[in-house]
């Protein structure tokens, strides 16, 4: 019994969420877009299944222009 036990904490140790291209484990906290606009989300297990819980809190997102359109706009004044 302890042998399953011990077997059944190391499968769960592996599981991970996936976003963006990425692995996430156990309690990280990620940024992600939902329908309500960027939410926080944690990796966590929803019937032993690795899963996103959302929270109602919003992320900070940036609304600064990409480096390469700012720098396009100052080369089309400049012209």
């Amino acid at each position: 019994m302890a042998f399953l036990l011990l077997a059944c904490a190391a499968a769960a140790a592996d599981c991970t969420c996936r976003a963006q291209g990425r692995d996430y484990h156990h309690d990280q906290r990620v940024c992600l877009t939902t329908t309500t606009g960027p939410r926080i989300a944690v990796c966590g297990m929803d019937q032993n299944v690795a899963s996103w819980i959302f929270s109602d809190q919003p992320c900070a997102v940036s609304t600064v222009a990409p480096l390469l359109t700012v720098a396009s706009a100052a080369r089309a004044a400049n012209n």
